[in-house]
């Protein structure tokens, strides 16, 4: 790919931006980057934006045989973009771009030809209510106690294959966790062989369930890891293919996402570019931390939705903020936006009883945030 000039990027942001507005350096730099590297913006930077102007740009630049994989989180990040680049960079839509979300990459470019290929027919569904709803009538249909007793220990959905080289083996949740439980006093002096059936049973059940061709989200991530590990060459072909890989919201990848792309293209001739602000992580039972560590950062530090009063409430609380070199922080963020009145902070407390009365302030009435407290 050539260079991206400012020419480009001049003409890019008069599609893009509003009428007055342009890019600033910080964005521009991010724009012409053609590295393997990181962008860490901060909230209301624009990042997305700034992420759509660069593929239109590059839209314009590609050579022959190069193409682009965009990936990010969730259904409505990757629909944001595809909108967004119709027009100067639609070409992106077809083939052989590929705009998803990593899910869909994994399922369309691993798991389901995987499967196919081992299993010898087509999957019939990837569904976490069917698999759930299936595991549920296994386990309905068992009378042995054991398995009666261990189902009241731990949840049975949430048992995954664990990708080993050779035969299977199973963990709880995703990224492994082993199986454990109270051990009853009946198993005395058996403890061992009945442990042993308890996982025997789980590992019999999910083989039947996944050669059944009902699958878990989770399942799909198993057989791509197969998939590599058995037909290594697969790196080779998406590598041949993807020349750059752009992932949006990268905060929010699972562990075991971030590992996976990372086998498929970084520290190959491939361009890896992962866009997101580890403090804006989504937190939830899978994960209390951010999994993404940043490599060769690049930052937006300007935010246009903050103000400099937001931003210095805002700058205490965040988690990584780097090194500039002389011993301060790399990533601050800096409020842009300028406010006739300024609006003081609002701690908003609210509980189970009180959230559809904070629903109704904050989306329905905003002009209450004022002047109520909950």
């Amino acid at each position: 790919m050539k260079q991206i000039c400012d020419d480009i990027i001049d003409r890019v942001q008069e599609y893009i931006l509003p009428i007055g507005c342009s890019f600033d350096v910080e964005r521009r730099n991010f724009i012409k980057e053609l590295s393997t590297c990181d962008l860490l913006a901060v909230p209301g930077s624009g990042k997305t934006t700034a992420l759509i102007a660069k593929l239109c740009c590059m839209a314009e630049n590609l050579e022959d045989g190069e193409a682009i994989l965009v990936l990010s989180h969730t259904n409505t990040a990757v629909e944001e973009i595809k909108k967004n680049l119709k027009g100067k960079g639609a070409k992106l839509l077809d083939y052989p771009h590929c705009v998803s979300t990593i899910q869909e990459f994994v399922d369309k470019f691993l798991a389901i030809p995987y499967y196919e290929n081992k299993y010898g027919k087509g999957i019939e569904i990837i569904d976490k209510d069917r698999y759930d709803a299936k595991i549920q009538q296994k386990l309905s249909q068992c009378r042995d106690s054991r398995i009666i007793y261990c189902s009241y220990q731990f949840d049975f959905k949430l048992v995954r294959f664990l990708s080993t080289q050779g035969n299977p083996k199973i963990g709880l949740g995703i990224e492994g966790d082993e199986i454990s439980y109270k051990i009853p006093k009946t198993w005395r002096d058996h403890e061992d062989i009945n442990k042993q059936y308890v996982q025997d049973w789980l590992l019999r059940t999910k083989k039947g369930i996944l050669e059944a061709g009902i699958l878990h989200y989770d399942d799909c991530y198993y057989l791509a890891m197969e998939y590599i590990k058995e037909h290594s060459e697969i790196r080779n072909i998406l590598q041949n293919r993807f020349k750059y890989v752009l992932i949006d919201e990268t905060q929010d990848m699972q562990l075991f996402q971030l590992d996976l792309i990372d086998k498929l293209f970084y520290g190959s001739e491939c361009i890896l570019q992962r866009i997101g602000d580890p403090n804006q992580s989504i937190y939830n039972v899978v994960t209390d931390s951010c999994n993404w560590i940043p490599r060769n950062p690049m930052y937006i530090n300007n935010s246009l939705r903050l103000t400099s009063d937001i931003a210095n409430v805002v700058n205490p609380f965040t988690l990584m903020r780097g090194d500039d070199g002389s011993g301060n922080a790399r990533f601050v963020v800096k409020g842009k936006r300028v406010l006739e009145s300024p609006i003081p902070p609002t701690l908003l407390l609210f509980n189970e009883d009180t959230v559809p009365l904070l629903v109704f302030i904050t989306i329905e009435q905003p002009k209450l945030i004022r002047n109520i407290r909950v």
